[in-house]
């Protein structure tokens, strides 16, 4: 049995000094995987061509769904077994991993079909190669089960940092190379087999020849909630992709890939981090409301806090980030990029409610919320790609069916877990009145500069906008930026102090 002493977790007692060395690690984690993507996206968008990536997008597609069906939702349920024994992690483990074997024959055998689902025929080569991650895709649900469950999230996030590393070079050599597509595939596929060797040794674990069918049908219902679940969110991912492939083209879809991929890349890094700490937190606490209530509010203002003021000005500044990190021959990013900012945005506030379900066991409600978004959203993008056949008439359709679903999630699934919108409603406003002004001086900056170089641009426009809206906040709302401030430096601190 996995006990908390074995790992110098506290049994019982303040899991608080942990919980705050892993949300560090887990920014410095999504810094640095943020800083390499980039670095590596710049210089592939310029070794690889727009099909390259429309291949890529729908190859990525695909493989989304597939492995929906992997690892269900086991890696939430063995963080929800405190006293998860090895009997249980390794029947957990080889069905898993049996099932991810299974998904990848099917994928190579059907992937012609499933590539010309998606609207891009020429993708089934690559996507039989690609199968192959099933396999390590899903049994890395296990021994991140493990290390979520007893806080170890700084050597977690090591493990993700070097394998990132790994998956990088690995891409730029192969691009270098001139094998166009393929470089990012092989990288995935490096990636995901890295990425489980490393988790298997932070976690000092490996599977045993052990099954019992009993102790795994104990969470089966739970796992199998959380698959419709992702399936669900899956869709909603995923079809604008379908509709921008299927009437548009490989080259749009490449174009409409970046102008997704770069905000939810930002939005990202930050809530993955927050939930890899929240969600061991939440399960913790899941018979405390009080604690539950505390714990979410402090992580969503500080969410909001950063991430307002990040997806407008990258709304206000796609134009030159695409020409400065991409190039002019993807300007077909810009305009659906500003939309994608805007729907990222909400995100920051519409995570929570769904790990607070997921941490009490509260599948149905989830699952009737998230309906509701899927309906929406596919809805939206087919009539708008229908009427306009735009990206950027797609990308505003993302953006409104986002906006009314997050409304609607508060309306019923946070109220019914008693997280009332009213403590987060005057910090959102305000960093939402703080993130206008930052778009209005930037703004008045992009007309000013107008004729200067793009790069000119973001070097005076970004240092410009943080400025504002951390001094007018500052100054005119101390009140509410100057507690979230303290705490990003009591985490940071805590952080080192832990190491």
């Amino acid at each position: 049995m996995i006990r908390a002493q074995e790992e110098g977790l506290p049994e019982g007692g303040d899991v608080g000094p942990l919980a705050r060395r892993g949300a560090l690690w887990g920014v410095i984690a999504q810094v640095v995987q943020q800083l390499l993507s980039v670095a590596a996206t710049v210089i592939l968008a310029r070794l690889l061509t727009p099909s390259d990536f429309g291949i890529v997008t729908a190859c990525i597609t695909v493989l989304q769904f597939v492995q929906l069906a992997m690892a269900l939702g086991w890696q939430a349920a063995i963080v929800r077994r405190l006293d998860a024994g090895e009997a249980y992690l390794s029947s957990v483990f080889w069905v898993i991993a049996g099932f991810g074997a299974v998904l990848a024959v099917v994928v190579a055998v059907l992937a012609p079909l499933l590539a010309g689902l998606v609207g891009v025929p020429d993708a089934a080569p690559y996507l039989r190669v690609l199968g192959v991650v099933c396999i390590p895709s899903a049994a890395v649900a296990v021994p991140l089960g493990i290390l979520q469950g007893r806080l170890r999230l700084q050597r977690m996030n090591l493990v993700y940092i070097l394998s990132f590393v790994i998956y990088v070079l690995v891409q730029v050599a192969l691009a270098a190379v001139g094998v166009g597509a393929w470089a990012i595939i092989v990288g995935m596929v490096v990636l995901s087999f890295s990425q489980f060797s490393g988790m298997c040794v932070a976690a000092r674990w490996r599977p045993h020849l052990v099954f019992r069918r009993s102790l795994v049908g104990q969470d089966l219902g739970f796992a199998g909630g959380l698959l419709v679940n992702n399936g669900l969110t899956y869709g909603v991912r995923n079809a604008d992709y379908v509709v921008v492939g299927n009437l548009l083209g490989a080259a749009a879809l490449g174009a409409y890939y970046v102008a997704y991929v770069l905000p939810q890349i930002l939005r990202l890094r930050f809530t993955w981090a927050a939930g890899q700490v929240l969600y061991p937190m939440l399960v913790r606490s899941q018979s405390d409301q009080e604690r539950t209530r505390e714990v979410y509010y402090q992580t969503h203002l500080l969410l909001a806090w950063i991430g307002f003021p990040a997806m407008v000005g990258l709304a206000v500044l796609a134009e030159p980030v695409v020409r400065v990190f991409f190039g002019p021959q993807w300007s077909g990013a810009v305009a659906p990029l500003r939309w994608l900012a805007l729907a990222a945005l909400l995100e920051f506030v519409t995570f929570g409610p769904g790990m607070v379900a997921t941490a009490r066991g509260a599948v149905r409600p989830l699952l009737h919320t998230n309906v509701v978004r899927m309906v929406l959203l596919v809805a939206g993008v087919v009539v708008a790609g229908l009427a306009f056949r735009t990206t950027e008439a797609i990308a505003a359709a993302v953006f409104l069916a986002t906006l009314v679903w997050a409304a609607y999630q508060q309306l019923t699934l946070a109220r019914r877990l008693g997280l009332e919108f009213a403590p987060l409603r005057k910090g959102a406003l305000v960093f939402v009145g703080l993130s206008a002004v930052l778009a209005g001086v930037v703004l008045v900056l992009l007309q000013q500069l107008e004729r200067w170089p793009p790069l000119v641009q973001l070097l005076v426009c970004v240092p410009a906008g943080v400025a504002v809206y951390l001094g007018l906040g500052r100054l005119l709302f101390g009140d509410i930026t100057s507690p979230l401030f303290r705490s990003l430096l009591k985490i940071v601190r805590s952080g080192f102090r832990a190491g």
